[in-house]
């Protein structure tokens, strides 16, 4: 079930959030955003440094959005159907990976973000403003992500292409129902929470004071893909912090390409460590991720 299908009810009553005659018809849809690289904490995770110009902005499915305050199943995409969208991204690379691995290897990790969805037209100029009036509403989400896709886009030309791909198979966003929010600065990211737990243990667990970019730069970043105006019914999510299965560090990654190593290579060698690391997602795994005072979206993962 996806958000164009939810009739939205009435949102908590707070200091921070508003009640919400805003929702009261059925949610329209726009395109689905994402930030990457947005903590401090996780940038050094994933092996990356600070972008001056913004974090990488990526393109995530529609079909991904998931409902999941009640408890959803998330199923694992088949070697097939991995292979498949691979195929329409480069030409020739399954049967590279297939003549190494019988299985396709997924690397199948999680994201907690806070997500933001845009109930309103908000144009490049209000972002000479302190905040943007009733204009987003708050949600939690979970960028899940098939790593292995990632580490094959490494150093390529087209790279946030392998992102997208990455992160947009079917129900790999699952979110909580937005909350509106009447004032969201663009100076300051609100002091929320972000957790994820798997199996009860907790994995993820950091507040936003760890953002690298304001919420003007991080904007600023996700108008390179709309253009002037970021238009009504956008979902975007704004980066995940430290915790992830996922860790490279800075310098292994200089010496994997000072070396200049095969990609393959390279792929090869990824994959085979993560299969040995517990902490990337199977089957029978329950995800909770809750965004303070904002919800919890829940899955099983499932074949």
């Amino acid at each position: 079930m996806i958000l164009q299908n939810i009739k939205i009810f009435s949102v908590l009553l707070c200091s921070f959030f508003v009640s919400a005659n805003l929702f009261s018809a059925e949610l329209p849809i726009g395109q689905v955003y994402g930030a990457g690289l947005t903590y401090k904490k996780h940038i050094k995770d994933a092996g990356e440094r600070f972008q001056k110009d913004g974090p990488p902005i990526f393109i995530k499915g529609q079909r991904s959005l998931l409902l999941a305050e009640k408890l959803q199943n998330v199923a694992t995409p088949s070697d097939a159907i991995v292979y498949s969208e691979l195929e329409a991204l480069e030409p020739g690379l399954p049967a590279k990976i297939q003549k190494d691995f019988d299985e396709f290897p997924l690397m199948f990790d999680y994201e907690a973000e806070v997500g933001l969805y845009f109930t309103r037209d908000v144009k490049a100029s209000e972002f000479n403003t302190a905040s943007l009036k009733n204009a987003v509403a708050l949600f939690s989400a979970n960028d899940l992500t098939l790593r292995s896709i990632q580490v094959l886009g490494d150093k390529q030309r087209n790279v946030y292409d392998y992102w997208s791909v990455a992160k947009s198979f079917e129900h790999f966003l699952p979110v909580s129902m937005p909350r509106a929010v009447s004032d969201f600065s663009l100076t300051k990211w609100p002091n929320l929470s972000v957790r994820l737990w798997v199996n009860g243990e907790i994995r993820q667990n950091e507040t936003m004071a760890d953002m690298a970019y304001s919420p003007k730069q991080v904007l600023q970043a996700l108008t390179r893909y709309t253009g002037s105006v970021i238009p009504s019914g956008t979902v975007f999510i704004t980066g995940t912090p430290t915790g992830t299965a996922f860790k490279v560090s800075w310098f292994k990654r200089f010496i994997a390409n000072f070396l200049f190593w095969a990609r393959m290579f390279k792929f090869k060698m990824v994959a085979n460590s993560a299969a040995k690391d517990p902490n990337y997602l199977k089957v029978g795994d329950e995800v909770i991720v809750e965004v303070q005072g904002v919800g919890q979206n829940r899955i099983k993962i499932v074949k």
